[in-house]
């Protein structure tokens, strides 16, 4: 196949070995490197020219392409991207959907075209909004313990008012997680150098 014109990698390709173990093999089987072959034909393979896929094959993009029909139908109807919840709605069902294809793309396994159509109905679909806006959530309470605090003097309890009570039992979440080692770093750090004494 080399002296044909096939490249060392095209070879490898075509029977799923190493580029390495290819090239071995032909130094084992004529005595020298391939690179010294000389005036060595190249040529287009037939594999860079597949044929068109035939009508009577399944489309192995039917599944994506509706729940990318659907996305665009949710989006067009409600003016924002799907959010995780119960995965008996469709929305539940939409948002695990797209959570799937940022781990396939984030792993190099999710098909280019399919990231180009994504792309065409939703352009920020590789960013978790919803992680961002949990996360703003987070530095708003955090930010709103620390004006408790300038104005009363300590930190909230859980109490029987509602705001001071949520904002108590907010921090109790947090110190828990410290004692467990689950919060996260910057976290830790934002409560340690704004809210001195939370822990």
């Amino acid at each position: 196949m080399y002296q044909r014109g096939v490249s060392v990698e095209q070879i490898a390709r075509l029977n799923q070995r190493e580029p390495a173990h290819v090239l071995q093999y032909l130094v084992g089987e004529h005595g020298r490197a391939p690179e010294l072959y000389q005036n060595r034909p190249r040529r287009e393979l037939v594999y860079d020219r597949p044929r068109p896929r035939p009508e009577t094959w399944p489309d192995r993009d039917q599944r994506f392409k509706t729940m990318l029909a659907r996305l665009e139908a949710f989006l067009s109807e409600h003016g924002r991207r799907p959010y995780r919840g119960d995965f008996s709605t469709t929305e539940g069902r939409l948002a695990h959907w797209l959570k799937v294809q940022r781990s396939k793309d984030m792993s190099a396994a999710l098909l280019g075209h399919r990231a180009r159509w994504l792309t065409e109905v939703l352009p920020d679909w590789r960013t978790d909004t919803r992680s961002l806006h949990l996360e703003a959530q987070w530095r708003l309470t955090l930010a709103q313990i620390i004006a408790f605090r300038a104005e009363h003097g300590d930190l909230p309890r859980r109490t029987t008012n509602p705001t001071e009570k949520f904002m108590g039992r907010w921090l109790h979440r947090q110190r828990d997680q410290s004692r467990h080692g689950t919060l996260e770093p910057d976290r830790r750090a934002a409560l340690d150098a704004q809210l001195p004494g939370w822990n």
